[in-house]
């Protein structure tokens, strides 16, 4: 049997139309051996599409394809396709359809056109949508039942239908006879040229599938697929169904609006694009002092984010403020029965919404920088406060502190925000106090205390107290060390000739010798002095051994002052 031969009776087997009796033949006429080879052949594909040309992907027809058929490039994709009908392929097939779409259109050799727009191509193409839409109604329509192969093809068949919704919007003003109303989604056959509706109802099905509904102590039918996949949570209290909206509705709306931006700006009905913005960040507000919910106040406050980012300046009196103002209210969040402040004990819900926050501000200080720089001083203000405060988390703050650092183009202002580490990294400065001190002493002096400082020879139930020294120089290392690596990830971006204007020292001069020196100190004093805590200990019994060890370590001490450095 050669190829041909092989490729014809895969195509009889996956083709719908095909009725059973000839689809009994094929499967008599070695159709077993022929998917094989088929899904060995397709296994090959996935290392070689990721750098083939393209356009030999278009110019490929089958040798019993017609030339008139084949000429609209679909003939690869149209394989493909057949081959999702295939369960024992569908996932290496719809794996290899999402590295194309995933490709950038590249231009031939010598030409200055594009060679390649698969999402374009299949659009233009009845057959592949309508396939496309069949085959996932027919998988929805089962039973929920959990599958891992069921899981990964509907994970793999929203990535498709994400990009093709994608370009459905892009090019609608050649779609839009496509969209006109009909019955083959409730019929679930789609056999008429309306392609565009077909593709929007599927979206529509696929999107409000319940395949991650049900919280993680939930009993609803499809509750068992979030514990089979994802972690639950020990606050399941929180968990809210709706969530799972929020989230595609943020992701939706980050790949939808700046086409639809750009869209709305060409086709001059930018107006309407603006009163659809302002309706919904009008409603996200509103959500937002109805709902306590923190998983779905962070998703809220992304939505906000990415629909500020495409509104106009303009509208900054009305929305800006109340944004900036929910963003931080999030970091003074306490869960409900719950008065302990120590923010490692903060439920996963609450860590989750105040980290979304922190992205929300980011990227918006990231797309419009100079709407922000009108609120810098109040925002800066917040943000330090924000820092002396222990309701949230550390790593949070961080993100809010990178976004603060990215606007700044004063070196007062940026050394302002740095003034509380610095101060605390300075071993000989005058108003040094706990709980760096003992630390710092240690560091500079070579000697020991360091395991002490740190806590590190108690037992772990001394270090519950989140009050306690120990916790508290650990709480404060942690913040300074992330303070700085802040402030130099922010520095070691591509200066703007705004701040090189303004910026006439390098900031970081005043703080670099002290640092490296506890830095230093820290990777030289640590290893030895928990080399004599825990190797010591464990040989206490067998004196031959201890006396040796103690030797190594006098070495080591006599060694330490040479690599020591000093402040310059």
């Amino acid at each position: 049997m050669d190829i041909h031969t092989i490729a014809q009776s895969v195509q009889s087997i996956l083709d719908p139309q095909v009725d059973n009796a000839r689809r009994s033949q094929c499967f008599k006429s070695s159709s077993i051996q022929s998917i094989t080879l088929c899904r060995e052949a397709v296994l090959m594909l996935s290392g070689f599409l990721d750098t083939c040309r393209t356009d030999v992907l278009t110019q490929w027809k089958p040798r019993y394809e017609s030339d008139s058929t084949a000429a609209d490039g679909t003939s690869f994709v149209q394989l493909l396709t057949r081959l999702l009908g295939h369960e024992s392929i569908r996932i290496d097939a719809l794996s290899l359809l999402t590295i194309l779409l995933n490709r950038k259109p590249q231009s031939t050799s010598g030409s200055s056109e594009e060679s390649f727009k698969l999402i374009e191509i299949m659009l233009r193409n009845d057959d592949i949508i309508n396939r496309l839409a069949s085959i996932v109604i027919a998988l929805i329509s089962e039973p929920p039942v959990y599958t891992e192969s069921r899981y990964n093809s509907l994970v793999l068949f929203a990535e498709v239908f994400h990009r093709l919704g994608g370009g459905l919007i892009t090019y609608w003003s050649e779609m839009e006879p496509f969209a006109n109303p009909c019955a083959c989604s409730s019929q679930r056959q789609f056999i008429c040229p309306n392609r565009a509706t077909h593709l929007l109802d599927t979206i529509v099905q696929l999107t409000t599938y319940p395949i991650r509904n049900g919280g993680p102590t939930g009993t609803t039918p499809h509750s068992g697929w979030s514990r089979a996949i994802f972690e639950t949570d020990d606050w399941g209290a929180f968990f809210s169904q709706s969530v799972l909206d929020w989230d595609a509705l943020e992701l939706f709306l980050e790949q939808i609006l700046p086409t639809m931006n750009k869209a709305c700006q060409r086709e001059d009905c930018l107006i309407q694009f603006e009163s659809a913005l302002i309706n919904w960040a009008r409603l996200f507000l509103q959500t937002l002092s109805a709902v306590n919910d923190p998983n779905v106040r962070g998703k809220v406050l992304m939505c906000i984010s990415v629909v500020m980012q495409q509104l106009d300046s303009k509208y900054d009196t009305e929305f800006l403020i109340p944004f900036l103002n929910n963003i931080f209210a999030s970091f003074r969040y306490v869960a409900p029965a719950e008065g302990n402040p120590n923010p490692f004990y903060r439920p996963n819900c609450v860590k989750a919404m105040q980290l979304l926050a922190a992205t929300a501000f980011f990227r918006f200080v990231k797309t419009v920088p100079e709407r922000v720089m009108r609120h810098f001083q109040e925002v800066a203000t917040e943000v330090a406060t924000l820092w002396s405060e222990s309701v949230s988390g550390v790593v949070e703050k961080s993100v809010l502190l990178e976004s603060l650092i990215s606007l700044c183009v004063q070196s007062d202002l940026l050394k302002q925000l740095l003034s509380g580490a610095l101060a605390q990294w300075t071993p000989n400065s005058p108003d040094l106090s706990e709980p760096m001190g003992s630390l710092l002493r240690s560091c500079s002096t070579g000697g020991p205390g360091l395991i002490t400082a740190l806590g590190l020879d108690q037992p772990v139930q001394c270090l519950n107290d989140f009050s306690s020294l120990p916790v508290q120089t650990r709480v404060t290392l942690t913040r300074n060390v992330l303070t700085l690596m802040a402030a130099v990830r922010r520095l070691s971006d591509p200066v703007r000739i705004e701040q090189l204007e303004q910026i006439t020292v390098p900031l970081l001069e005043p703080v670099t010798p002290s640092v490296l020196m506890l830095l230093r100190s820290l990777l030289i004093c640590v290893p030895i002095e928990l080399y004599m805590a825990i190797v010591l200990g464990q040989v206490s019994d067998h004196q031959v051994f201890k006396r040796s060890d103690e030797a190594k370590v006098e070495n080591c001490q006599n060694i330490l002052p040479s690599y020591m450095l000093t402040p310059q």
